[in-house]
């Protein structure tokens, strides 16, 4: 698949890669965001990527599911988490879940939605595995609310990393309002929708399936 493969290649550097092209200082304002996160229950996570996150949601969940498309990804993230007795990696498919209706108390997905063909399918799914009263937590990079010059330059560090995205996304961009109609789309509970960052910036969503 074109996308896995693009993303495969950057499994054993990516965290370094992303941290360059969003700035350490935005970085670590999402980080420490996510650090909030409590009391998440038995988590899944889509997208994990190499596992940036998956290491801070560990610590304030009984267990979590880190997937992700990218089979090298995978492999990174399994050697990364050996050690972690409450964290499981596998490869998956975020549009297609195999996993048991309702059987989950979180679904978190970082810069996923933007970058997918159809994230409308992966909110389906997503819905599908969730328990009743579970939350489902987005986080997704945007150029929303950036000033013009600050975006020059972060689609110019993009490029240089990554070039032209290896699949054409639905939709590249999100804002604050849009993750709220999203939601209720979905029948969600909206809990939480706000912006991050300071020159680069990211939405951190958070709905509750009634």
């Amino acid at each position: 698949m074109e996308k896995e493969k693009f993303w495969s290649q950057y499994a054993d550097s990516f965290d370094e890669l992303i941290e360059y092209v969003i700035g350490t200082k935005d970085m670590d304002i999402v980080k420490n965001e996510i650090t909030k996160l409590k009391n998440l229950g038995n988590v899944l996570e889509l997208g994990c990527g190499s596992g940036i996150y998956t290491n801070i949601l560990s610590k304030n969940c009984k267990s979590i599911l880190a997937t992700d498309l990218s089979k090298e990804m995978v492999e990174y993230a399994k050697s990364k988490f050996s050690s972690c007795e409450n964290v499981k990696v596998e490869q998956g498919d975020a549009t297609n879940l195999q996993y048991e209706e309702e059987s989950f108390d979180t679904v978190y997905m970082a810069n996923l939605l933007h970058v997918v063909p159809d994230y409308n399918a992966v909110m389906e799914q997503a819905l599908k595995v969730l328990k009743k009263n579970g939350k489902i937590i987005t986080l997704d990079f945007t150029m929303d609310g950036m000033r013009f010059i600050d975006k020059i330059s972060l689609i110019y560090r993009f490029m240089k990393v990554w070039g032209k995205p290896a699949v054409k996304a639905k939709k590249s961009k999100f804002s604050v309002s849009e993750i709220e109609e999203l939601f209720k789309d979905y029948n969600l509970k909206v809990e939480n929708v706000k912006m991050l960052g300071n020159k680069n910036k990211a939405i951190l969503g958070i709905g509750i399936k009634p």
